[in-house]
């Protein structure tokens, strides 16, 4: 009996101590879980602005295409009035 009653108190210390081990580890998790919460709003808020990024690249590389191609046309026109400006002029001819 001397044993049970010694045991007893030890026993409930150690299912206490056990218990709070328990609830902190829960409280930590549930801070993590928060932060993780937190971090996921970021990316997502990050993944839109990316795909603006993107979309406003696109974009740009569609009128970068669209310029060069006039560029080569007014080349094109050019060499054309050249052309027809040294058979009107052919003195008109830098030397």
């Amino acid at each position: 009996m001397s044993d049970e009653m010694t045991t007893k108190p030890t026993i409930e210390t150690v299912l206490e101590r056990v218990n709070a081990l328990a609830n902190r580890m829960d409280e930590r998790f549930d801070r993590m879980d928060e932060r993780l919460d937190g971090m996921d709003n970021r990316m997502d808020g990050m993944d839109k602005r990316l795909l603006q990024v993107e979309k406003e690249i696109h974009h740009v590389a569609s009128l970068a295409h669209s310029t060069q191609e006039e560029v080569v046309a007014f080349r094109i026109d050019f060499a054309e009035l050249r052309a027809r400006i040294d058979k009107v002029l052919p003195d008109a001819q830098p030397q």
